[in-house]
């Protein structure tokens, strides 16, 4: 999938996360990047935080079949006990969450990955970049997916203390190696102005989760059974196999850590975001607002040729407003000595253009702020109403496909 990270690791740099100071095409032009991608998605990054995080906690509970006062109890414990995990226990709940939410309404896909750690004698709930989880081909989702893998960067000393606590068999893997980040990871790495520092070695581990017939199932032999089975990428050593089902399981049924956020469904596993959505838009509003800066600068500071005899007595400095120079020439006629090329004032046709492509990409990344400035023109405020349930409807489906991610149940 090296085109797709390629397009996402492309993609980011319409953010506009970093300052640059250009040479191309002339010294000092305009690197200014229009922020329609990323203001569409902090605003979702919002929204969604507020319906999935709310102060009261994100759990909430439903009744299936006659309604009694000891369900209505046992279901108000569950829900107070389970948001007193995600609000309390859990400290790196929220914050992973809204990485989630950030990455997910940007690429479209994102991954969370649940499980109880023995360590911290929790559950713990963490954001799995993309480019550290790799599916099947051909897996429609999660859990149809044949096999899958979450690459897992340690450090020496992260790996010591895993083996030292059982986590993986001590097989000797010898001297740990220099990490290699993915090109997501070092773009996003140019963009916030990081490095990995020279020192940084450590181990590449693939936790595969699949199914295969590994004949140590006493009376199961030839079939093939859920397992992880976690690998060291650089010997190709196998450090752990586990029991991918519920002890006492005799149907087998696959335990999943992982869930799968999807923004907008699209033809694969992989959804679509704001980046596939809006990014061409943000990426023609970005190239048309700095041809107009880039005009407005040459208007204003304007060049152009004179003759090599004429000399400006000083400096070649640009003039200020109210300050003059004085000419050598060897003309009478100042003007015959110098010709000005013939710059424009910014055009108004592509100042227009931008206007019309920064509309495009608002309404479809979201349409509720347009229907409120332009409230005034809707007439009754039932009218107003309308438009504004109609243009949430997007946002809704969004929700709808982020509470039925969260629901799913998992191996805790």
């Amino acid at each position: 999938r090296d085109e797709w990270e390629n397009l996402i690791a492309n993609g980011l740099s319409e953010l506009g996360l970093k300052i640059d100071e250009a040479t191309e095409p002339f010294e000092g032009a305009c690197t200014a990047t229009h922020p329609l991608l990323i203001e569409n998605v902090v605003k979702f990054q919002a929204k969604a935080a507020y319906e999935i995080l709310p102060p009261s906690g994100p759990v909430k509970t439903r009744i299936y079949g006659q309604l009694t006062e000891e369900k209505e109890k046992r279901a108000n414990r569950v829900k107070e006990f389970m948001n007193w995990q995600t609000q309390e226990q859990m400290v790196e709940y929220v914050d992973e969450k809204e990485r989630l939410l950030f990455y997910y309404a940007l690429i479209g896909t994102g991954i969370t990955k649940t499980y109880f750690d023995g360590g911290l004698n929790r559950p713990v709930c963490e954001f799995v970049p993309m480019d550290q989880f790799v599916v099947s081909y051909s897996a429609p989702d999660i859990r149809r997916a044949e096999a899958y893998t979450h690459i897992i960067p340690r450090s020496e000393e992260e790996f010591k203390r895993d083996v030292k606590s059982g986590i993986y068999a001590d097989i000797g893997l010898g001297a740990a190696t220099q990490i290699t980040p993915s090109q997501i990871q070092e773009r996003t790495d140019q963009l916030l102005g990081l490095s990995p520092p020279p020192s940084r070695l450590g181990y590449s581990l693939y936790e595969r989760h699949l199914y295969a017939d590994l004949e140590i199932e006493k009376g199961l032999e030839g079939m093939a059974l859920p397992y992880i089975v976690t690998v060291d990428s650089a010997s190709q050593k196998v450090l752990s196999v586990r029991r991918g089902w519920r002890e006492g399981d005799r149907k087998y049924q696959r335990l999943e850590w992982f869930t799968r956020y999807v923004f907008v469904p699209g033809l694969s596993f992989y959804g679509l975001g704001l980046l596939h959505l809006i990014g061409s838009l943000a990426k023609a509003a970005t190239m048309s607002t700095r041809a107009l800066i880039d005009s407005g600068m040459f208007s204003n500071l304007q060049g152009g040729f004179k003759l090599r005899g004429m000399k400006i007595v000083g400096d070649n400095q640009p003039i200020a407003p109210g300050e003059w120079k004085d000419v050598e020439a060897t003309v009478n006629d100042i003007s015959k000595a110098i010709a000005p090329l013939p710059f424009k004032e910014p055009s108004q046709t592509l100042f227009a253009l931008l206007q019309f492509v920064v509309a495009a990409g608002q309404k479809f990344a979201d349409t509720t702020e347009q229907v409120i400035s332009d409230s005034t023109n809707y007439g009754p405020v039932g009218t107003t109403l309308a438009l504004l349930e109609a243009s949430a409807k997007f946002f809704s489906g969004v929700h709808k496909r982020l509470h039925a991610s969260m629901k799913d149940r998992k191996s805790t």
